[in-house]
């Protein structure tokens, strides 16, 4: 879901740059903003979860989520919408963040326990 909402408002865009009174810059700008907030994201979040712990920051990332989309559904300027944007770009990335190094951890848990049996012969 929330990968989807990077790209979602792009047929509205016409529509958000009339509402907003923006050029088309302005509304690609908005568009844009929330995919690179989505890759800066796990630089920031992958170590945060792993010293505070995956849940409390990928349960605090949808909520930080929520709240930024929140906000841009009652922008009322373009600046608004773009700031709004890049935070709530920023909570989705927690989804990579913490599922990647989530898979990761266990892949290597699992190879290490089959590498650390003893054995029997």
């Amino acid at each position: 879901m929330t990968l989807m909402s990077g790209a979602m408002m792009a047929p509205a865009l016409s529509v958000i740059g009339e509402d907003l009174n923006i050029g088309v810059e302005q509304t690609q700008m908005a568009l844009s903003i929330f995919v690179l907030a989505f890759a800066f994201g796990p630089i920031f979040l992958a170590p945060l979860s792993e010293t505070f712990g995956r849940k409390k920051i990928w349960m605090s990332s949808g909520c930080w989520y929520i709240v930024w989309n929140t906000v841009c559904g009652f922008a009322n300027s373009s600046a608004v919408m773009i700031v709004a944007r890049a935070m709530s770009g920023f909570g989705a990335s927690a989804e990579y963040a913490v599922s990647v190094l989530w898979f990761l951890h266990s892949q290597f848990m699992s190879n290490m326990k089959q590498d650390w049996q003893p054995r029997l012969s």
